[in-house]
């Protein structure tokens, strides 16, 4: 992972913390998953959960806190969805 990080030395989407590896900005406030994606916001890839949701179960209820990526997450099985119909 290390390796990835260092490529990116000279994009400006990276700042540099105070142990000199680089890091992305975060997506706060942002709930689209392709805006994080098309911007280089730092995010979690969650997309191999979507597929696992599909296979196995019938019904969900994401109980959540505020502020805790429900809108995201659904966001992140819409694209999903866009990407494995185009």
């Amino acid at each position: 992972m290390r390796r990835n990080l260092r490529s990116r030395e000279g994009d400006s989407r990276y700042t540099t913390p105070r142990r000199g590896s680089w890091s992305r900005k975060l997506p706060i406030g942002i709930q689209t998953f392709r805006e994080i994606r098309e911007n280089g916001y730092y995010y979690v890839n969650k997309t191999a959960h979507v597929r696992r949701l599909v296979d196995e179960g019938k019904h969900y209820f994401l109980s959540r806190p505020r502020r805790f990526g429900k809108s995201l997450f659904l966001d992140t099985c819409k694209e999903s969805f866009e990407v494995e119909r185009g």
